[in-house]
């Protein structure tokens, strides 16, 4: 069983240097048996809430910088703001009443490291797909 360790006990670095306790994101160890080297769950909501309050202290800015220092896993991940805006919005369209956002991170075979959305679900038949719309979208998306 792998433990969740949330990113509350990490830091954002961002120009000028301020440090930032983030709010909706999980870091988890994955399993022995997998590729992945960590993953990330993202509650929409909730980050949602954080990303509003970091781009209100009008921190120039266009990216969230996260230094990952975990027993496990070390690295330092990036997020450019407008493009994952534009992701949790095309996410959200077409995965109405979603709330988590997973992703892993996974080796390249020539080595390095690269982001995938995991789409893994339990008990995914005979679930009928919901139609998709705006009301489907986080709230903070919204205004």
């Amino acid at each position: 069983m792998s433990e969740t360790i949330y990113v509350n006990s990490m830091t954002v670095r961002a120009e000028p240097k301020m440090d930032w306790m983030i709010d909706g994101m999980a870091i988890k160890q994955p399993s022995p048996k997998s590729f992945s080297k960590a993953k990330i769950s993202i509650n929409l909501e909730s980050f949602g809430r954080w990303l509003v309050e970091f781009q209100r202290q009008k921190v120039d800015n266009d990216y969230i910088n996260l230094m990952i220092q975990e027993p496990y896993f070390q690295a330092k991940l990036s997020l450019k703001i407008d493009e994952f805006k534009d992701f949790i919005s095309e996410f959200s369209v077409n995965n109405p009443g979603k709330q988590w956002v997973n992703i892993d991170i996974n080796e390249k075979r020539s080595g390095g490291l690269y982001a995938q959305l995991n789409t893994w679900e339990p008990n995914k038949e005979a679930k009928p797909k919901e139609e998709s719309n705006n009301d489907s979208m986080p709230e903070w998306m919204k205004g």
